[in-house]
Formats: C-alpha cells, sequence, structure tokens
C-alpha cells in the first residue's frame, strides 16, 4: 500500500509522549519532504492562549468541542493530504486514511529534561526543576489518556498501529529524522 490519500499526497503521523521529540521530528521531516506541518498541540496552545490558560490548565477542564475542534481540523488536514501531522490521536482519528505512522518514545526524565530546557526559553511556561516537569507530564499523559478512552475509546499506548517506533532517549535529532525519512522513502515507492 502507498500511504497516500486519493492522489493528494502522502499523510505521515508522527506521535508520542510530552517531550519525545514529535515537534522537532515532524518539522524536519515536513521540511525535508516538502510537506506541509500540522500540529494539534499548535492548535490547543492557541486555544489555550484565548482563554488565559496554560496548555496544562486547559488539558485539565478540555471541554467536548475544544477536542472536535481539534479533531476536525486533524481529519480536514489528513484528508487534503501532502502533511506531516504531529499529534496524540491523529493515527487513530484518521484510520480510514492512508499514512505513514510514526511513534516516538524516551524515558519519563530524559523527556523531562527536554521540555525543562524546552520550556525554560519560554514566558508562559516555567517550571521549577526536573521533577516538577516529569510529576506534571505524568499527570498530563493520564489526563489526556484517560479523556480519550473516554471520549473516544482509544487506548492512546496501543503503539501496534504505528508502522515505526523510535526510542529517541540516545538519538540526535538528526539521528531520528534520518530514520524517519529513511522509513518514508522506503513507503512512499511505487
Amino acid at each position: 500500500m502507498k500511504p497516500q490519500n486519493k492522489g493528494k499526497g502522502p499523510v505521515i503521523i508522527i506521535s508520542g509522549p510530552p517531550g519525545s521529540g514529535t515537534t522537532t521530528i515532524a518539522r524536519e521531516i515536513a521540511r525535508h519532504f516538502g510537506l506541509d506541518y500540522f500540529s494539534t498541540g499548535d492548535i490547543f496552545r492557541k486555544v489555550a492562549k484565548e482563554r488565559g490558560l496554560e496548555v496544562s490548565k486547559l488539558s485539565k477542564v478540555a471541554e467536548q468541542e475544544v477536542d472536535w475542534e481539534v479533531d476536525n481540523k486533524s481529519k480536514q488536514a489528513a484528508e487534503k493530504g501532502n502533511v506531516v501531522m504531529e499529534s496524540d490521536i491523529a493515527a487513530w482519528i484518521n484510520m480510514d486514511i492512508p499514512s505513514i505512522k510514526i511513534w516516538l518514545d524516551a524515558p519519563l526524565m530524559v523527556r523531562a529534561e527536554r521540555i525543562f530546557n524546552t520550556t525554560q526559553k519560554r514566558v508562559a511556561e516555567k517550571y521549577k526543576n526536573l521533577a516538577e516537569v516529569a510529576k506534571k507530564i505524568k499527570e498530563r499523559r493520564d489526563r489526556d489518556r484517560d479523556r480519550y478512552m473516554e471520549r473516544y475509546q482509544y487506548n492512546v499506548d496501543d503503539t501496534s498501529i504505528y508502522d515505526l517506533k523510535i526510542d529517541t532517549e540516545r538519538l540526535s535529532v538528526q539521528e531520528v529524522v534520518e530514520k524517519v525519512a529513511e522509513f518514508v522513502s522506503k513507503k512512499l515507492k511505487p
């Protein structure tokens, strides 16, 4: 199966827990293949900003309408094709659309350190230490997992739907990009 949507170009979905590298890798893969970049996290952050909330707070009170808005935009992007999507549940929501699904992961403390280092550069989200980051990302993941199971009956911890799984702990960004690009290139060959 050539993972393209009705002749409209490939759909590449990159998922993983916070801090695993999904945003960075999805952007780099989009650039590498000349595809659009779509992030449900960006949409969620925009909604949080509009409501004057931190992402973690919006995640706690995420209303079904917010989820549906994000999901609809995800579906539209996948149907359009020519896109790299970075999302927790795009692989589940878009099961009916041919795509290449990639899962990135790393141990909790590695992810916490990455987020801590990244968020120290942002004004909106600052953490006191790595333990606080680890606690918050675990709480967020647990909340999101429960929400997705309740609303959609998706078990986001089930990674069996992904075509490629990469542990990013000991890999540089470039090494992950190379692995993903090589895999995608093989999948896209006629």
